[in-house]
């Protein structure tokens, strides 16, 4: 077998863009040099990988790609040893997480990262929990950011949980609200209220799920949507109540909501960064993670 690592991009360039010439210009390769490295490939490995008329993967390429994945994963990681082994300080870091996260945390992370690592490029992909977890096994990504309690899967001795510090959630409305000038109100007293939240299959709200699964009469949740700013402009324009992390309230920007306190949701809902411990941990992820521990948002005031 004498596969390259050329085709296994090419490859995966197809497989995502389910598109010849869309990868093709992505590569900045012919659209026929794409066709010639799949074919290639496809000999290579006796069986056809993608549909050509409608593309897509056959079951063969779906079996192929994780694998695929790995490789080139192992190619970059062996890369980087080299690169580490003469000193070099040019690297890259993926990371997987929730919008809301990326939104809330990462944009001041990387600013003080990449303030003594310019050279280190840093790629974040904003994803559904499952996918982030795929990421991971499959080498996709470096290093994951997690919302709330670690699934069971992590305290598994594959995995390397750090945490990075404790979230509350907290209750916002606008400021022409009802509740806006209330400085604490009970779950019971939001029974009738309008309530904003995250969609189901997001971290947040399987955080807040598990904190009000005892409520009884269940809160209704009236408007899903997939991010903390999408839910803080719903908010604003008094369309509703919702619960969000902390984290995503910025003194700035927010002011014209208003912070009500609900006694009953006083618990620390944890951050934490996760590696593979089997992957090849650069100096520059080393690094990463030397100078992101112990980094805190500013304080809703």
């Amino acid at each position: 077998m004498n596969l390259t690592l050329a085709q296994l991009r090419t490859f995966l360039e197809v497989a995502q863009a389910k598109n010849f010439r869309q990868a093709a210009d992505h590569l900045q390769l012919t659209q026929p040099a794409v066709s010639a490295q799949i074919r290639t490939l496809e000999s290579e490995l006796n069986a056809p990988l993608l549909h050509r008329q409608r593309v897509a993967l056959t079951p063969a390429g779906a079996t192929f790609l994780p694998f695929a994945r790995q490789i080139l994963a192992l190619a970059e990681d062996s890369q980087q040893a080299v690169n580490d082994s003469v000193g070099n300080t040019k690297g890259r870091i993926t990371l997987g997480t929730s919008s809301s996260v990326a939104t809330a945390i990462l944009p001041r992370l990387i600013r003080y990262f990449q303030k003594d690592h310019p050279d280190v490029h840093i790629t974040v992909h904003t994803l559904p929990e499952e996918r982030i977890w795929q990421g991971m096994m499959e080498r996709q990504l470096d290093w994951a950011i997690h919302y709330g309690p670690l699934p069971p899967m992590i305290h598994k001795e594959k995995w390397e949980p750090f945490l990075l510090y404790m979230d509350t959630l907290t209750l916002v409305a606008s400021i022409d609200h009802p509740l806006a000038n209330t400085a604490y109100v009970s779950l019971d007293q939001l029974t009738e209220s309008t309530l904003i939240s995250f969609t189901p299959e997001s971290p947040e709200r399987k955080v807040i799920d598990n904190l009000l699964h005892e409520q009884h009469p269940p809160l209704k949740m009236s408007v899903e949507l997939s991010s903390a700013e999408e839910i803080k402009r719903m908010v604003h324009y008094g369309l509703g109540v919702a619960f969000i992390p902390r984290m995503s309230l910025d003194p700035q920007t927010d002011q014209g909501l208003r912070v009500i306190r609900v006694p009953a949701l006083h618990q620390q809902i944890p951050i934490t960064l996760i590696r593979l411990k089997e992957r090849y941990h650069s100096h520059v992820m080393e690094r990463f993670l030397a100078d992101i521990r112990g980094i805190y948002p500013p304080e809703w005031t």
